[in-house]
């Protein structure tokens, strides 16, 4: 009786209990959490003291269209410091970033309850302030006159930074305060000027600046003052520089003129003068376009000058000439162009232009196998290994240079004898067993000019007499020169 008693009082005690046996359960599943869904990316560009975070695959599109689960809102955390933006972004732009430091971002997304997303992370360095200050520009070529100048540029982009446009303002001599702009093309001028006197030229340029090869998001202004004190009269004339003359050489018609490029416009054009051998004075006008001019008339010991002409800038009608320049050639090689080659043995395969050594590329060279060597199957015995040179027609000179192919003393010609004829048949002695002159100086590549009798001929034989018989098998020449003194 006792036990039936006791089980019923159990069973009262467990259903008694029950109501509250999932009180638990309940708490638990009212404090559960949903996280909202995270940004897909998080890909930075610089920009000028900020930086633009993509977050989304699908490219930047408006919030409305973003879905991201319960998401509501945009958090940034970085240094401390938290930015929260009312929306779901496709990105972000974070502004105010003054220190060139990494600075690390930590993006998510939150629900309406705050509950944040997973992050996503970016570590950048953004262009700041103190990276403009020593941000460096290319500095004009200035052109000046006694009243106006022009400010020139080869190429203002650089690996540093791409420029898009400039502005520059000066006062004139009247006081007036000039201004302009240029784009593409950076090239201006300022005018109405005093001689003699100082001008200040303030130029911003509108640039990109180039952070690891690549273009900030940002333009910048740099801001340079020039300075200058413009020409006298006197001095400007002073100052002229006439054409540079690259090299001389003489032609049967006359000496032919490489000239070095124009690179001042106001230079019009040039002016060669000289008196002919019979006696009349000749004046060529040589236009700023030209590359070389044969003078024709013009020979070896005959005097002459050139004269450049200039139009000031910022007058109208006014020309000015340079001081004459007096050349006298006295010294001067035979031009080469069209002269061919023909050697007394096959060359070796590194030597495959009969005319490397008239062509005027030192990288070129003509190689010949030396007498008693051999070289692939090219072997010429004990025959007498030379070169013959057609000039086209006779010319006169007394003088010839080599240069050697590099500093190995085993490949360099050591002696010569010099030939001429006229029908490339019959040959005369001209000079036999000549020393080239500092042949053991490895410092030396090219040779003295070396004096011969004077002679004429169209055809020129150079038999090789001495060489290094130990070492290399080849003798090589990078040029030979003939010429009048």
């Amino acid at each position: 009786m006792k036990q039936i008693f006791f089980l019923i009082i159990m069973i009262l005690i467990s259903f008694a209990s029950c109501d509250g046996i999932h009180d638990d359960i309940k708490d638990f599943a009212d404090s559960e959490t949903v996280y909202s869904g995270m940004y897909d990316i998080a890909e930075g560009k610089i920009g000028l003291e900020r930086v633009e975070i993509d977050l989304l695959k699908a490219g930047r599109i408006p919030a409305s269209q973003v879905n991201l689960g319960k998401a509501k809102k945009t958090i940034v955390e970085y240094d401390n410091q938290q930015i929260i933006i009312d929306s779901v972004c496709s990105w972000v732009n974070i502004t105010g970033l003054t220190q060139s430091k990494i600075y690390r971002f930590k993006i998510f997304t939150a629900d309406e309850f705050n509950n944040k997303s997973v992050p996503q992370e970016v570590a950048l360095i953004p262009y700041t302030s103190s990276d403009v200050e020593i941000l460096s520009i290319a500095s004009p070529r200035i052109i000046a006159s006694p009243w106006a100048a022009t400010f020139t540029y080869s190429n203002l982009s650089s690996v540093l930074l791409d420029y898009y446009s400039l502005s520059y303002s000066y006062t004139d001599k009247d006081n007036n305060l000039v201004e302009g702009t240029r784009g593409s093309d950076p090239q201006f001028s300022i005018e109405n000027l005093n001689a003699g006197e100082p001008v200040n030229v303030n130029i911003k340029y509108k640039v990109v600046p180039i952070m690891d090869t690549i273009p900030i998001l940002d333009t910048v202004i740099l801001e340079r003052n020039i300075s200058l004190t413009m020409p006298t009269d006197e001095s400007y004339q002073q100052e002229l520089q006439n054409r540079g003359v690259q090299s001389m050489t003489l032609t049967p018609q006359g000496i032919k003129l490489v000239w070095q490029p124009v690179d001042d416009f106001t230079m019009q054009y040039t002016m060669v003068k000289f008196t002919d051998a019979s006696n009349v004075e000749q004046s060529i006008r040589v236009e700023n376009d030209e590359t070389s001019t044969v003078i024709v008339g013009l020979g070896h010991g005959m005097p002459f000058t050139l004269t450049s002409n200039y139009k000031p800038e910022g007058v109208s009608d006014v020309y000015i000439d340079a001081t004459p320049r007096l050349y006298n050639p006295t010294t001067i090689d035979l031009d080469r162009i069209g002269w061919t080659s023909t050697q007394s043995h096959p060359r070796p395969s590194d030597s495959p232009s009969p005319t490397a050594h008239l062509d005027g590329d030192l990288s070129t060279f003509l190689s010949q196998v030396k007498p008693g060597k051999s070289n692939g199957n090219i072997s010429p015995g004990n025959d007498p290994v030379f070169f013959i040179v057609d000039m086209l027609e006779a010319q006169e000179f007394n003088y010839f240079r080599i240069r050697h192919r590099n500093t190995t003393l085993g490949l360099r010609v050591w002696g010569l004898s010099i030939y001429g004829s006229n029908d490339g048949t019959n040959f005369s002695e001209i000079q036999l067993d000549i020393d080239i002159p500092n042949v053991t100086s490895t410092n030396d590549l090219e040779s003295p000019n070396i004096e011969i009798p004077l002679s004429t001929y169209r055809y020129i034989k150079a038999i090789y007499t001495k060489w290094d018989t130990v070492n290399n098998s080849a003798v090589q020449m990078s040029e030979f020169y003939l010429g009048i003194k």
